[in-house]
């Protein structure tokens, strides 16, 4: 299964009366591809590359494979060499000794341009965390790596690599109920303990996440927090800052605590309008997970058929239908 459960949702109401309450709207989607994978190689993580959406880095069990759009190819990254994420257009990966390589996504060996930036960490790497890479400076360096910067020239200046806390996490207080940026600096008081948090893509907004199904959204400028519709798993950002995608996750009987299928729902925040989303035949009555949107509103999820026969359906690139 996808690992989503729902015993984490007992203080939520029927999910599938919830669903259909909500009038359907005038959004569908449509497959842009298919990546098919072994049910032995899930992904625990996936991203799209973002400055070039049509490259998406997937991490499985330490192993890297680099997915290209719109053919759905897949390529596999040298197996001494684990995925971290993207840096730019850059892949970064880590070898077996903890040093970083930076990849060209043309051939996959190390590449002769880069450019100073951070990247945030998948889950596997350290939650709420990011790597920053920058230009070396004595005494800054925790992990550097092998590639001098072109037009050094006699300086021999070289990348570091540095851990750095993300723009908006949870404090690690006894209460958990406060979201700080980077340097400490509070950015939202909850009334409870908050077990998750997501910045918008223009940095303005702010999910925070309760638990069970409760969300509330909070504006950083007009200081206005809203509580997100409570039928909805899971919220994810789209690029435009002003819209987000949910998951509702089904089970076709009251007893049976795994997924059996997801609806997905897009809510305008402006209108407070949730809308059902319509989905490509493939995919409809199977369990969905979004691991990514890219920024062109790609949806990256990972899909399997629960019934009528179990089936692994791996990785779907989806794209919104406005009308």
């Amino acid at each position: 299964m996808l690992g989503i459960v729902l015993s984490v949702l007992a203080l939520t109401t029927n999910t599938s009366r919830a669903a259909e309450s909500t009038a359907p709207g005038n959004i569908d989607s449509r497959l842009v591809a298919r990546v098919p994978l072994e049910p032995e190689s899930r992904p625990q993580w996936a991203r799209f590359s973002p400055e070039n959406p049509r490259h998406i880095l997937v991490g499985i069990d330490n192993r890297g494979v680099l997915v290209s759009l719109p053919e759905g190819t897949t390529r596999h990254i040298a197996g001494e060499l684990s995925p971290v994420g993207w840096l730019g257009q850059t892949v970064v990966a880590r070898d077996q000794s903890g040093r970083f390589r930076l990849l060209d996504t043309n051939d996959l060996i190390p590449t002769t341009r880069v450019a100073a930036g951070s990247l945030s960490l998948p889950w596997t790497f350290g939650k709420d965390h990011r790597i920053r890479f920058d230009v070396a400076l004595p005494g800054a360096a925790i992990s550097t790596i092998p590639l001098r910067i072109p037009g050094a020239g006699t300086d021999e200046r070289a990348l570091i690599a540095y851990e750095d806390r993300g723009p908006a996490v949870v404090a690690p207080d006894d209460n958990a109920s406060t979201v700080v940026d980077a340097a400490g600096g509070v950015l939202f008081r909850g009334d409870k303990k908050i077990y998750g948090v997501s910045l918008s893509p223009d940095a303005y907004k702010l999910l925070v996440y309760y638990g069970n199904t409760e969300h509330v959204l909070f504006n950083r400028l007009t200081k206005h927090t809203t509580r997100l519709p409570p039928i909805i798993h899971a919220w994810t950002w789209l690029p435009d800052s002003s819209t987000l995608i949910g998951e509702i996750s089904l089970s076709g009987e009251p007893a049976h605590e795994e997924v059996d299928s997801t609806d997905l729902y897009i809510y305008d925040l402006a209108g407070a309008k949730l809308d059902q989303v319509g989905l490509p035949s493939f995919v409809r009555g199977a369990a969905l997970k979004i691991l990514d949107v890219s920024v062109e509103g790609h949806i990256l999820v990972e899909a399997e058929r629960v019934t009528p026969e179990p089936a692994y359906l791996g990785l779907m690139v989806l794209e919104l239908l406005w009308q």
